[in-house]
């Protein structure tokens, strides 16, 4: 768990002119308990408290579209004060409409991340106290026809770790993982084929960075790619399915000989069991470059399925089964977590919503599995 204090600010793109930016505010509490804090086979039980607030303020500036907002989001435990959490992010999104069918969106965001941890030495306990910062940015733009849409994007995004503090050993602040910066150059098309189905594309291209002295202090080597697939996306009736097929290329930067192809696979899709249940399932494959598993390229699998029932009076329970697994393309290392999770949700009055959730988790990295429990109550308001 972690906490959060957000500043973003993005773009609606085509909407209205307003003569005063709308603002919105939505705010989270939630008391639950975790039977495993750290989540690894020394972890403690303990109780936690968190909320978020999301403050959103949108608007014109002539032509540009604005939406911005404030978010906060801070965990704090019982009894394992070191684990508690909190981050900030700042954003700036702006989007503007070029002509018919074509749209311009570029946008940036700063997040500061305060966290903490423990661990054995040598039979001495010792407290890490981190502080790191994430930049992130992106520019996209889309040109749409009747029928069809193309979608040219840049996304960059940069982990700056900061100085840990490990206390009580007699060390300055250390930095304990090194600066790493991912640049995904983006294609994304799609041509109607009729009322019900729709042909998709998909390029990307993956440029990591790792600068030079870094590399040899934490024995990191940056891994490039490319990604290309073809999909379809299908809507009739009760049924919806997104999914896409092709292939992953990954090579360590320094040693392109090193190629490797794995499938791609990104599937979604959604079957009405009757007006008020539905089965929901996505699975995904995908290459884990900027905190890879074994410092160079992880291959990944992500997957969910899940029962949505939608009940009387705007209630809703789910009940939902996910697995996710990293396992290292150059180095040993892997790493999963299997996860049962149910949540009922329920109107109180007016904004204010209830929700009941219980998760059991199942963690392996290879040194045995980890269990770990949760149950919370999350009160959601939102003016």
């Amino acid at each position: 768990m972690r906490g959060l204090l957000t500043i973003v600010v993005s773009v609606a793109l085509g909407a209205p002119a307003v003569a005063q930016a709308p603002v919105t505010l939505a705010s989270t509490f939630e008391a639950g308990w975790t039977s495993n804090v750290s989540e690894n086979e020394d972890g403690a039980g303990d109780v936690f408290l968190r909320q978020a607030h999301d403050l959103s303020i949108q608007g014109m500036i002539g032509q540009m579209a604005l939406r911005g907002g404030l978010q906060v989001e801070q965990t704090r435990f019982g009894a394992t004060p070191i684990a508690d959490e909190l981050s900030v992010t700042a954003g700036l999104e702006a989007g503007l409409a070029l002509g018919e069918g074509a749209a311009l969106r570029a946008g940036y965001a700063l997040s500061r991340d305060w966290s903490g941890g423990s661990l054995d030495l040598a039979d001495i306990p010792v407290t890490i106290s981190n502080s790191d910062l994430t930049h992130e940015a992106l520019a996209e733009l889309t040109l749409a026809a009747p029928g069809r849409a193309l979608v040219l994007g840049i996304d960059h995004i940069q982990l700056r770790p900061g100085l840990s503090r490990l206390d009580p050993l007699p060390l300055p602040p250390q930095k304990l993982a090194p600066d790493a910066g991912l640049t995904t150059f983006r294609l994304d098309g799609e041509w109607a084929l009729g009322a019900a189905a729709t042909s998709l594309a998909r390029a990307r291209a993956f440029v990591t960075q790792v600068d030079e002295d870094e590399r040899l202090s934490f024995l990191r080597e940056p891994a490039d790619g490319v990604q290309l697939a073809a999909g379809l996306r299908l809507g009739s009736g009760s049924i919806g399915v997104e999914a896409f097929g092709g292939v992953d290329l990954v090579w360590p930067r320094t040693a392109p000989e090193r190629l490797q192809v794995l499938p791609h696979v990104d599937v979604s899709a959604e079957v009405a069991l009757s007006d008020r249940r539905s089965v929901y399932l996505r699975g995904a494959t995908g290459v884990e470059r900027l905190k890879p598993i074994d410092n160079v390229a992880g291959a990944t699998w992500e997957s969910e399925l899940g029962l949505r029932a939608d009940l009387p009076e705007d209630r809703q329970a789910v009940l939902a089964l996910s697995h996710n697994r990293e396992t290292g393309l150059y180095g040993a290392g892997w790493s999963s977590r299997t996860e049962v999770s149910a949540r009922f949700t329920t109107p109180l009055f007016h904004q204010l919503r209830l929700t009941l959730g219980a998760s059991q988790a199942w963690l392996d990295s290879g040194a045995g599995v980890v269990p770990v429990s949760r149950l919370g109550a999350t009160l959601t308001a939102s003016i």
